[in-house]
């Protein structure tokens, strides 16, 4: 028997290509059988219920929670409890039910009937009995179809607690035996624009690097290099690892904006920017030593001081440490969020806006420059990260 929710055997045949590794996606074929034994009390879309309950915490729901120490109750102060009692489980579906089981832990209950509802919403009886030394009941039972099962206990003068019941039973529609169907996923069957490129693509998984969270890993590096390069392997290799493809690093600015404070790459407005500051530049060019091909951008939570919100200064900032970053490690960014991050509130969003169109505009007649270090119109604008 298996869970409710993970109904029978799955087989998957042909090549599966992407997730992980960030490759195209091909199709592969997936066969379902639906015939396995399952316990239908604790499925997808069973209601439990009762015509009476102690209080919220002995809720009829309790009985197929597989706890022991829940329960559902009847009790009442000064023999309040009613005389009888009945315990509801309401399928989603219809469900050929064979066994049905329960324990009775507490109060005295002279007998029980069990029932089974069809789609039609009649119930008929499929057992009369009194409860059995130990209070362990199990039943087995035929009822074919079953949109539901209730239990009714005859309790006068006292009170019933319930746990730990099963509804054994498979799909109603399943055959006796293990008939496959095919379901065909095709990962190249999506929407795609008039040039033919698909319109959501999975892009992979990402790292960020910033509030100096990366300090404690690159002192790994120093001290046991061994250790560092498996995690870095653990990490961002495509082929034994996760194969994280992105890294966003945070373009500090001397602030702590969290759990610690990233370096700025420019503490004076004509001070050269420095890459060697921190570990987020580091981590980038030891990552890409074991996957060329991952992305990287920049995003800052604040800005050195010196740029005083001017739009010429803070993008010189962004572009000295852009440069920095290939003299110094050969590293192109891939995307550039010119945005404070996690920006929120219209009017700080608009003007985040405002900037970030600036910025795209700047950066695009940098691309031209002689000195440009690589092609700036490649970059991707990230617009907002709010």
């Amino acid at each position: 028997m298996i869970a409710g929710a993970d109904i029978g055997p799955r087989r998957c045949d042909g090549p599966v290509h992407g997730g992980l590794r960030h490759r195209p996606a091909a199709s592969a074929a997936v066969e379902i059988a639906a015939d396995a034994v399952v316990d239908v009390c604790s499925a997808s879309g069973t209601r439990l219920s009762a015509s009476f309950t102690e209080s919220a915490s002995y809720s009829a729901s309790n009985v197929c929670d597989g706890k022991a120490s829940t329960s559902w109750s009847t009790w009442a102060p000064n023999q309040g409890a009613p005389a009888q009692a009945v315990l509801t489980a309401g399928f989603s579906g219809a469900w050929n039910i064979s066994s049905v089981s329960f324990s009775i832990i507490e109060g005295t209950t002279q007998s029980f009937q069990v029932e089974a509802r069809d789609s039609e919403g009649v119930w008929t009886e499929l057992a009369s009995e009194q409860p059995p030394a130990g209070g362990r009941v199990e039943l087995t039972v035929d009822a074919p179809d079953a949109t539901g099962i209730r239990v009714v206990f005859q309790t006068p003068g006292s009170y019933v607690k319930v746990n730990n019941m099963s509804l054994e039973g498979t799909a109603s529609d399943a055959p006796g035996f293990i008939d496959w169907q095919e379901i065909i996923v095709d990962g190249n069957d999506v929407e795609r624009d008039e040039a033919g490129a698909p319109f959501n693509t999975f892009g992979g998984f990402g790292a960020v690097s910033a509030n100096n969270t990366s300090s404690l890993l690159v002192d790994y590096k120093e001290e046991h290099p061994d250790v560092y390069w498996n995690i870095l392997h653990a990490i961002f290799d495509e082929e034994t690892g996760a194969g994280l493809n992105h890294i966003k690093l945070e373009l500090g600015g001397d602030v702590d904006t969290s759990s610690g404070a990233e370096p700025a790459t420019k503490r004076a407005e004509d001070e050269p920017a420095d890459v060697l500051r921190g570990a987020g530049f580091h981590l980038v060019a030891d990552a890409r030593t074991i996957n060329p091909d991952i992305n990287v951008e920049a995003l800052r939570w604040a800005e050195p001081s010196w740029t005083e919100g001017d739009y010429d200064k803070c993008f010189a900032w962004y572009l000295e440490t852009m440069e920095a970053a290939y003299d110094t490690f050969g590293i192109e960014f891939t995307y550039m969020s010119p945005s404070q991050n996690e920006v929120r509130g219209r009017q700080w969003q608009q003007n985040e806006l405002d900037w970030t169109v600036w910025f795209a505009k700047a950066l695009a007649e940098q691309a031209n420059a002689e000195d440009a270090r690589y092609d700036y119109s490649d970059i991707r604008i990230v617009a907002l990260d709010s």
